[in-house]
């Protein structure tokens, strides 16, 4: 299937079930990595990912670390023509030469950004994002010439010190249980919330196996609090005699034990 559907990838949160969609991110000064962040587990630094402010958002932009050279969110403390940015593998920002690339532009390599960070979410391809901590720090945010607009949300990464603004980047579409993505190296997963399931890197954890966002799970499957659960449409389709198929998102359920 080669449509495609403008999706948040947000984490998404529901009664009882606290459910994640894993996000990848790639630095792109590096050989990417294939974290959950995903997108975003998430390595969780501060903000709840679901693009709602904090109950107290820090309206400053200021990072909970108690000392930084710079400040990342709000591109404060470094010179002229720096950027305020976390080298590879840094848990702390710091001011680095800045490059041409604006918000939302396509980027090569970390250096190309004037601001912020040069990612790729779940093969999506390589874009200046924006630092942020809540969903305040990305609202009006300006893009360069051509770029992809921000829609809002503050995203959790995996495996990562910081958060970014969501850039309305495209993704496939795909079918649940024929797993049809095109890229074998993708499995289709629905984030709940979402309108339609759509292709992100596959990830290998079993039914019964550990996770923190959905794309940690083996395709066919989905995280439910640190739990993947075989995704199904009646108890017919589940392995056990006493399972139940409830619901889950998207026209699908999960098949739990009754």
């Amino acid at each position: 299937m080669t449509t495609t559907h403008r999706t948040s990838l947000a984490l998404v949160l529901v009664p009882l079930l606290a459910l994640s969609m894993g996000l990848v991110a790639c630095d792109d000064n590096e050989t990417p990595a294939t974290p959950d962040a995903t997108t975003t587990p998430d390595t969780t630094t501060t903000g709840d990912g679901t693009g709602t402010p904090d109950a107290t958002p820090d309206v400053t932009g200021q990072p909970d670390a108690a000392v930084t050279t710079c400040n990342a969110i709000l591109q404060e403390g470094c010179a002229e023509g720096e950027n305020c940015t976390y080298a590879q593998g840094a848990t702390q920002p710091t001011c680095a030469p800045g490059g041409d690339k604006l918000y939302g532009q396509e980027c090569a390599g970390q250096g190309d950004c004037a601001e912020g960070t040069c990612i790729n979410l779940n093969d999506t391809g390589n874009y200046c994002y924006k630092y942020c901590k809540t969903q305040l720090h990305c609202s009006g945010v300006t893009v360069g010439s051509g770029g992809k607009a921000f829609l809002g949300p503050c995203l959790e990464l995996s495996d990562s010190p910081y958060q970014v603004c969501e850039i309305d980047v495209d993704y496939e579409n795909c079918d649940l249980f024929a797993q049809d993505c095109a890229d074998s190296t993708k499995g289709c997963y629905v984030n709940p919330g979402d309108p339609a399931p759509v292709c992100l890197p596959a990830g290998t954890s079993p039914v019964g196996g550990d996770c923190q966002g959905v794309t940690d799970c083996a395709p066919g499957n989905t995280c439910v609090n640190t739990k993947c659960y075989k995704l199904c449409t009646d108890a017919s389709q589940c392995e056990t005699t006493f399972a139940q198929c409830s619901n889950y998102a998207a026209g699908a359920g999960i098949c739990e034990e009754q």
